[in-house]
């Protein structure tokens, strides 16, 4: 079955379930006919056709909602991540300007520091000055 349903007040490109629900919602929207349309008289079947189609539109608006909710949260876990691997990134560079550490030392902490986002989160808010004592504490 194939019908054409012109609904103005929608533009650019929208899922087709949305402009469906905004056409059953509306006051004067999408009306089907209550005389026979088929040619074997089946109109029992396009009501139920209809009923159907309004269910799955519902269910997709809820799972739009849904979605919409979980995707900023999501990009902030990715913005969060990101910002994470910068930092771990920036650790190594960090430990080549203390004084009083080997390169062993350096090397050790890295490993240290890459396991534990919050001695990165630390090392990065700490004055230069108690930067090698908390390395060293690390080591103990």
């Amino acid at each position: 079955m194939q019908f054409i349903y012109v609904l103005l007040g929608w533009e650019g490109s929208v899922a087709d379930s949305r402009v469906l629900r905004d056409a059953i919602s509306r006051t004067n929207g999408l009306k089907v006919p209550q005389e026979r349309c088929l040619t074997n008289g089946a109109t029992g079947g396009i009501h139920k056709l209809v009923e159907v189609l309004t269910d799955t539109v519902k269910k997709f608006g809820d799972i739009q909602a849904v979605a919409g909710d979980s995707i900023p949260r999501i990009a902030d876990c990715f913005q969060f991540e990101t910002e994470g691997a910068t930092r771990r990134m920036k650790v190594f560079d960090e430990l080549k300007q203390i004084d009083g550490l080997t390169n062993e030392q350096r090397v050790k902490a890295r490993k240290l520091f890459v396991q534990n986002q919050a001695y990165i989160d630390f090392l990065f808010t700490l004055d230069d000055e108690f930067k090698l004592g908390f390395i060293l504490g690390l080591f103990e």
